[in-house]
């Protein structure tokens, strides 16, 4: 007759018919009460290592993590599968696939082996190399109070052989466990750089951008530039995308054109870092362009410097034709992680053509999901 799992009651003793007391065969199958923290926990990392696929710096995590989420997986599949039958002739074993017959005489001894949250047993002999047993075991969420009596009917079962029971701890064994955990973890959070995501408290930074036709559309277009035509935009300006720009032109050659850029966190950078470095660029290579037409005072006017109030930061150029007063402006902005760039050339006032280009920034700030 089969006791319960060692995980939910102890063995009993029934009378031979010479009245001496003779232990019950032992069906024994392992709590499944740790799926509760292992199943997550597995989900987790296998999102994580797909999250961190191929990234270099992270190639160290990476491969830890592979060797954890074989670990899991076969913990959780122990879990499931797992089986110990005892009886008067020896143990039938399943811990994942085939179930391995042991019989005493091959079995010298049982050891148990302290892991992090609980014990294993193991056995071994001369003819047996050393074997995990699928239960009893105990873990995380998952106490035996009848660990040792289980042990001890196993060795009554084996009787009249007599089967040493050792206890294979060490008393740093768990700090030595600890310890590796805790190494681990902070080697992987040193170079992971989790407060650098844009899910971490804190960071004002966008996962995603606005469409640059969508917020410079067609409308907006006909009232600053008569005879837009249609907008050019980028083929490959996707929803998800980390660029997108739109552009109109009439046939006198004026122009509007919106160009949005986003960055995302790369090594050990944030994305706002990134779209610094961009911003700085896109500023420097305006404001070149602009120094060319400083170059001849008396065909142009030039105006270039700082906006305040538009996004984190703002720099324009403005150069007049001194001939018609026509203006081309060019305004960069950056807002968290995206960069904003706007051109605007027009048969217009220098004041009106800065307030074309400044609305239709601050339009595209607004559009602009910062988490």
């Amino acid at each position: 007759m089969a006791v319960p799992p060692a995980d939910r009651g102890t063995t009993d003793d029934q009378k031979g018919g010479d009245g001496a007391a003779r232990p019950r065969p032992l069906s024994l199958r392992p709590s499944r009460r740790p799926l509760v923290w292992a199943v997550p926990l597995l989900v987790l990392a296998a999102v994580v290592e797909v999250r961190i696929f191929g990234e270099f710096r992270l190639f160290l995590l990476g491969n830890a993590l592979i060797v954890g989420l074989v670990l899991l997986a076969a913990m959780v599949l122990k879990l499931l599968r797992g089986r110990t039958d005892a009886d008067a002739g020896g143990v039938r074993n399943r811990l994942v696939g085939r179930t391995r017959r042991l019989v005493w005489s091959e079995i010298d001894e049982m050891t148990v082996t302290p892991t992090l949250f609980g014990r294993v047993v193991t056995v071994r002999g001369h003819a047996v190399r050393r074997t995990m047993l699928a239960a009893p075991r105990e873990g995380l969420l998952a106490r035996d109070p009848a660990f040792d009596e289980t042990l001890r009917t196993m060795r009554a079962l084996a009787a009249p052989r007599e089967l040493r029971l050792t206890d294979n701890v060490h008393r740093s064994a768990r700090v030595t466990y600890w310890v590796m955990i805790a190494v681990f973890l902070g080697a992987g959070t040193f170079l992971w750089r989790p407060w650098l995501e844009t899910w971490w408290p804190g960071v004002d930074e966008a996962v995603e951008l606005p469409r640059a036709c969508a917020v410079a559309d067609a409308a907006t277009a006909r009232l600053v530039l008569p005879a837009a035509g249609r907008p050019e935009s980028d083929g490959r300006d996707w929803t998800y995308s980390a660029s997108s720009d739109c552009r109109y032109r009439d046939a006198d050659g004026r122009t509007l054109s919106l160009e949005l850029e986003l960055k995302r966190r790369t090594g050990s950078s944030s994305g706002t870092e990134e779209i610094g470095d961009e911003y700085a660029r896109a500023r420097q290579f305006e404001a070149d362009s602009a120094r060319q037409f400083s170059a001849r005072p008396k065909e142009w006017a030039v105006t270039t410097g700082d906006v305040a109030g538009l996004g984190d930061e703002a720099w324009r150029s403005v150069v007049v034709d001194r001939s018609d007063g026509a203006a081309a402006v060019r305004l960069v902005v950056r807002r968290g992680n995206v960069l904003i760039q706007v051109r605007y050339d027009a048969n217009r006032p220098a004041d009106r053509s800065v307030s074309v280009a400044t609305a239709l920034a601050r339009s595209a700030i607004s559009r602009i999901e910062i988490r």
